[in-house]
């Protein structure tokens, strides 16, 4: 089975940063990444996984499991 690879929305969603970080990350070669078409970023699951502690240390982003509901109620 094929696998799919992830859009920069869901890269950035993953890794808990905005999709500009994500390409700008990309660009940079700190995340593994695919060009479609010669424009569009697509990322390997795997490697983003792999890239999430580095990320998460880079923007200082806290360990925090986040239900998508408590997400909904802390934007309100």
């Amino acid at each position: 089975m094929k696998e799919r690879l992830l859009t920069t929305r869901e890269a950035s969603h993953s890794l808990g940063i905005s999709e500009k970080e994500v390409i700008d990350l990309a660009k940079a070669n700190v995340i593994p990444h695919f060009k479609v078409a010669g424009e569009f970023f697509r990322f390997n699951k795997e490697d983003i996984l792999k890239a999430k502690s580095a990320v998460r240390t880079k923007y200082n982003i806290p360990k925090k499991n986040c239900r998508n509901i408590e997400r909904v109620k802390e934007f309100f």
